[in-house]
């Protein structure tokens, strides 16, 4: 009898795992699976950084990239990554968890979470009762030297998608234990995973080398910051980043909205094949819920005030391995009891610019859901860009529902005025240029 497979039995199951998923099914994830929530280059279209997986993708295998558009869950990723249809998808992961043509009924599945860590002694099949078992021998590593055996057929196929090896450190791990019910009764089947490990003193080596790469970037990050000159509308030197205001009609009259912006007249951008190129750009500064400096954003530009015609003309300065910018922004003025946030530098200006109230900069929609809000505050306005993904739509309400979970006020400011038919998406700056001060909601409240 052939089983149909039903997209409320595997999702379960696939919640939690889909790291061990993405390792078997779409291997071409791995240098964003090393480092979660950080942007690497896309799989698909190549580039430099324009790729991530959220941080929280064992969980749902969701993922993020700002050309392709943004996958979440698991299934959706393995879509586009494969050019796989949805059944595809749903068998490949159906697979890995011992669905397929059966006359056994998954009746149960319980999450374990256990792993075992050391080194393989040895892997082999020995007879079990007249059935051959694989059995791998684990060396914990501990002062006692002790010895685990782990056997199954879950765990030899996890072995076998890692290709880990006797003699290699590697961390084994069982998700689950499915009970199946057949026609001769009911019996358990285990979903394994495993991972190559460096050895101890390759991790050791690693460790060093991590230490010292994150103080070259945390000093690289205050460097950067501390060089770079406070923007004047009277300074000569300051004339591309006027230049690049006034193309936006961002006519900043509060000193208050450039006290994080800043202008470097010269400042190294890295291409994608490793060679460098000088730009002139504006510099803003990224800050914790204390105000900490943790990042620096950089819109590259060219003499006459246009963004540098490069892959990617905005960046953001490169993090030791130990920070976040979760719930960090670009602060353009000083809160009250009212703060609006908004994506983009250039977006979050017109908001202040034309209503008056100090505006935050949260850089991307992901930020913008994480953006920690003063306790000062009693009203925060989102402002939302509008784009046919509804990546800012669904951003801005994660936002607000989180915010309303603290007892906080938050309303969204959305844009009603249609995307144009050649573009992705319009924000408020787009606004701004296009129809003036008085198309904003709140002028000067």
């Amino acid at each position: 009898m052939k089983y149909f497979l039903n997209i409320e039995e595997i999702r379960p199951l696939a919640k939690g795992h889909w790291d061990y998923i993405f390792s078997a099914l779409a291997p071409q994830l791995s240098a964003a699976m090393e480092q979660p929530g950080k942007h690497v280059p896309c799989p698909v279209h190549g580039g430099k950084d324009g790729f991530r997986l959220f941080s929280n993708y064992q969980e749902n295998g969701a993922c993020v990239c700002n050309t392709c558009g943004e996958f979440r869950d698991g299934f959706k990723t393995l879509e586009w990554i494969n050019g796989w249809s949805f059944f595809e998808a749903l068998k490949h992961v159906a697979a890995l968890f011992g669905f397929g043509n059966s006359t056994s009924k998954l009746i149960r599945t319980e999450p374990m979470k256990k792993k075992f860590v050391g080194t393989i002694l040895r892997m082999s099949s020995l007879n079990n009762f007249g059935k051959k078992t694989f059995v791998v021998e684990l060396c914990a590593g501990d002062h006692n030297h002790s010895v685990q055996k782990l056997r199954g057929k879950g765990l030899q196929k996890a072995c076998a998608v890692a290709d880990v090896k006797e003699g290699d450190r590697v961390c084994l791990t069982v998700f689950s234990k499915q009970t199946y019910q057949s026609s001769s009764g009911t019996f358990h089947t285990y979903h394994w995973g495993a991972e190559r490990l460096p050895s101890m003193e390759e991790e050791e080596r690693a460790t060093q080398k991590q230490k010292s790469e994150d103080i070259r970037r945390e000093n690289a990050i205050v460097s950067t910051w501390k060089n770079a000159k406070r923007f004047s509308w009277k300074d000569p030197e300051c004339e591309p980043l006027a230049k690049y205001f006034l193309s936006r009609c961002l006519k900043v009259t509060d000193p208050e909205h450039v006290e994080d912006l800043r202008f470097s007249p010269k400042i190294s951008y890295l291409n994608p094949d490793g060679s460098k190129n000088e730009f002139c750009a504006m510099i803003a500064a990224i800050r914790d819920s204390e105000g900490k400096l943790i990042a620096v954003h950089k819109t590259f530009l060219t003499k006459d005030g246009k963004k540098a015609s490069v892959e990617t003309p905005k960046k953001i300065s490169c993090l030791p391995s130990n920070v976040s910018l979760t719930g960090c922004a670009i602060r353009i003025g000083k809160p009250t009891k009212y703060l609006a946030v908004a994506e983009g530098i250039e977006t979050a200006l017109s908001v202040s610019i034309a209503t008056g109230l100090p505006c935050w900069s949260c850089v991307n929609a992901h930020l913008l859901e994480s953006v920690e809000i003063p306790a000062s505050v009693e009203v925060v306005f989102i402002f939302a860009d509008k784009d046919r993904s509804l990546v800012g739509t669904r951003s801005a309400r994660a936002l607000r529902d989180r915010l309303a979970q603290k007892g906080t006020m938050a309303c969204i400011e959305s844009i009603e005025e249609d995307i144009p038919a050649d573009s992705k998406g319009i924000d408020w700056n787009d606004i701004l240029k296009n129809y003036g001060l008085e198309a904003f909601p709140l002028t000067k409240l």
